[in-house]
């Protein structure tokens, strides 16, 4: 599976390639298709999400992956409603089970939802 960013590893401030989280801002990544599961709890709604990277290769990651990256800094997805970019958060299901919405849903991922399927 490809991934978002064009590069190996960001540069800590020193430029030694330091990877603890203060030293380095996550990279904005946005998401512009989902792979939707059919399933009806909404931490079981997306599969994968993906986007195109700077390089305008395709990218597509699962929804854990993506989960896991945006807890460890690494990147800041998000979608384009109306013009607007709204940020994807990492949410919290009723039982524990952490999915992706944007800062603009409820508890639904709806503007993943809304998303054409990743190719």
């Amino acid at each position: 599976m490809r991934h978002p960013s064009s590069s190996a590893r960001p540069r800590g401030r020193n430029g030694r390639g330091s990877n603890h989280p203060s030293t380095y801002m996550a990279q904005r990544v946005e998401i512009d298709c989902s792979t939707k599961t059919g399933r009806p709890l909404p931490h079981e709604r997306i599969a994968f999400v993906g986007g195109t990277n700077p390089r305008r290769t395709r990218w597509k990651l699962s929804q854990q992956q993506a989960v896991d990256g945006i807890k460890k800094e690494k990147w800041a997805f998000y979608v384009n409603v109306g013009g607007r970019s709204i940020a994807v958060l990492v949410a919290r299901g009723e039982r524990g089970h952490e999915y992706l919405k944007s800062e603009a849903d409820g508890a639904e991922p709806a503007s993943l939802l809304r998303l054409p399927e990743c190719p």
